[in-house]
């Protein structure tokens, strides 16, 4: 009987799998390419005169400023309730609550004893 067609116990099964595995995997790994000559933004920005690489820098980093805090504002997540800024005076709110027409009840109630101040106010000074 060949040795390849023995049966193997599980242990040993496991251990060559194990060491297979670990064996391919070593060459799988590609190996980090080490340039010599590294050139970094700094070194590249040598070449040019220092007033002008000065003002690049700034306006770069401007750039980069106003693309992060438009990001930013993309990524925000925006209320629900509608605000007076996003949206038209004449549209009506997007969600209608349970509590709407109690809140106007009491808004109305409000004003009307508001009103009533200013009435007995304005007699008293005359």
């Amino acid at each position: 009987m060949n040795r390849t067609k023995q049966l193997t116990n599980n242990k040993l099964n496991k251990k060559n799998q194990k060491e297979v595995r670990a064996a391919q995997s070593e060459y799988a790994a590609k190996e980090a390419l080490a340039y010599s000559d590294q050139l970094t933004a700094s070194e590249m920005l040598k070449k040019y005169p220092k007033k002008t690489s000065k003002k690049e820098q700034a306006s770069l980093a401007s750039m980069e400023k106003e693309i992060s805090a438009k990001t930013a504002k993309k990524l925000k997540k925006h209320s629900k309730r509608t605000t007076p800024g996003t949206v038209p005076s004449t549209s009506t709110p997007r969600h209608v609550h349970m509590e709407g027409g109690r809140w106007i009840k009491s808004l109305a109630k409000q004003n009307f004893t508001n009103q009533k101040i200013v009435v007995k106010k304005g007699l008293k000074k005359r």
